[in-house]
């Protein structure tokens, strides 16, 4: 396991699986600013119902990516800022990505 330092106690260990399942769940996408195609890339601490959608900065819902089951790890999901035969219009759109027990969001600029 690892070994974390505490007021208390000293150093103290710590079973990997409860480190696990404490790590945030991260998020990037590239490239950013996305002209044409970007990938989201994400990493799920552990297996789970997964949802990434794609909002507008004042919180509009665009477009949802994925909603499946996924296992833990490393994951890409394709994004073209073409949605409905239409190309999304130039700004700040939100990427959130929600599982049982991890959300995150980030910032995609869109740009011509």
């Amino acid at each position: 396991g690892l070994k974390f330092f505490t007021a208390k106690s000293g150093i103290s260990d710590i079973p990997e699986a409860a480190y696990s399942s404490a790590r945030e769940l991260l998020v990037e996408n590239y490239p950013n600013p996305v002209t044409s195609n970007a990938t989201i890339r994400f990493e799920l601490p552990e297996a789970s119902g997964t949802m990434v959608d794609i909002y507008e900065l004042g919180g509009r819902h665009i477009m949802n990516l994925l909603n499946k089951d996924l296992h833990a790890g490393t994951h890409h999901i394709p994004w073209s800022v073409n949605h409905n035969g239409k190309r999304l219009p130039t700004g700040i759109y939100i990427c959130t990505i929600r599982s049982a027990h991890h959300s995150n969001s980030i910032r995609i600029a869109v740009s011509e």
